[in-house]
């Protein structure tokens, strides 16, 4: 993000900057001054994370356990952790997380921000700005991350009127003023109040979906990779990460997986890298992407299909280039 220069060649530049300012009448120079100096000191803010988890609604596996199973690691994110931390050794990424499902037709479901990684890069672009060193700007992030954490805690981010005030409270002494911290104050309410508005339609749409349920997994990861390309072109060398909680037992028409991979003698795994390549080509598309499978012994299907079908999911993502992992839940990640 941003370039360290050599020291003497930084200081030359600012006494070059100076001159030129006095020479032409400027009477400001604080703000070009600090503006290249910003650049030589602050540690740069990593890359972020950026994950979709997938829910899976379908009557063949048990959608609370799926949905258990999913909290741990929700919990990590929406806490306030999300902000990341550029001052810790090692650094810590920011992190974004939404949530979408599988239906009868994974592209009706709603697909949910529960948090943004805009919020991190909001924040740190107004540290820079207005810290004229990092003695003052690691204290402020840290502020940050502390009163992210009580506001969503407390549930103090409903009163849009006086969670800013609380908010700055909790920064403590800084070397601001109360305006100043003004900014950052709202910010940090609105993104608890996003995430807890998130969360609670999601609660919402799991009691009453209003949709068809089913298990579109092929349509539910086609949305999830869609979302995720787009969010690593915007945030810029972004880490990727799916978690679907999941049997991964797909009933789509088209294709039948569910009757083909009851077969004792059929090869799941060649059948998985045939159906990438269908899907997603030859060319790694998925390089880039971690891919989770949560629960998928989690099932009412019958059981001969278990091990053909997680040895077919496996191949499909790898085949594209995925790092594949499976798992319980989502404690740790």
């Amino acid at each position: 993000m941003f370039r360290r220069k050599e020291p003497g060649r930084v200081l030359i530049m600012v006494l070059g900057l100076t001159l030129s300012l006095v020479l032409t009448g400027c009477g400001s120079i604080s703000g070009a001054v600090k503006s290249i100096l910003a650049e030589d000191t602050f540690p740069t803010l990593p890359a972020p994370e950026i994950a979709t988890y997938i829910l899976d609604l379908s009557g063949s596996t048990n959608a609370l356990a799926q949905l258990n199973a999913l909290n741990s690691g929700i919990d990590d994110f929406v806490s306030g952790k999300s902000l990341g931390n550029p001052f810790s050794n090692p650094k810590v990424k920011p992190r974004g997380l939404s949530m979408q499902f599988i239906t009868l037709s994974s592209g009706q479901a709603p697909r949910f921000l529960l948090v943004s990684a805009d919020t991190s890069q909001e924040l740190y672009s107004w540290m820079v700005e207005n810290s004229p060193n990092t003695d003052q700007a690691e204290p402020l992030w840290n502020g940050f991350i502390r009163a992210r954490e009580i506001i969503y805690s407390d549930k103090i981010y409903d009163d849009m009127q006086s969670c800013p005030n609380k908010v700055i409270d909790i920064f403590g002494l800084q070397a601001q003023s109360t305006e100043a911290l003004r900014f950052p104050a709202i910010q940090i309410c609105k993104d608890a109040l996003k995430t807890a508005r998130s969360l609670e339609a999601i609660r919402n749409f799991n009691d009453n979906p209003g949709i068809a349920m089913g298990s579109d997994v092929f349509g539910a990861v086609k949305l999830a990779v869609n979302n995720m390309n787009r969010a690593s072109e915007q945030f810029g060398n972004a880490t990727t990460t799916i978690a679907i909680a999941s049997d991964m037992v797909d009933e789509n028409p088209k294709r039948r997986l569910s009757k083909i991979l009851v077969g004792k003698n059929i090869d799941a795994c060649s059948l998985g890298k045939e159906l990438s390549i269908e899907d997603f080509g030859d060319q790694l598309q998925l390089s880039n992407f971690k891919v989770i499978l949560v629960g998928l012994g989690n099932t009412a299907m019958y059981k001969g299909i278990i091990e053909n079908n997680r040895k077919f999911w496996n191949c499909y993502f790898q085949s594209a280039g995925a790092e594949v992992e499976e798992a319980t839940d989502l404690a740790g990640y």
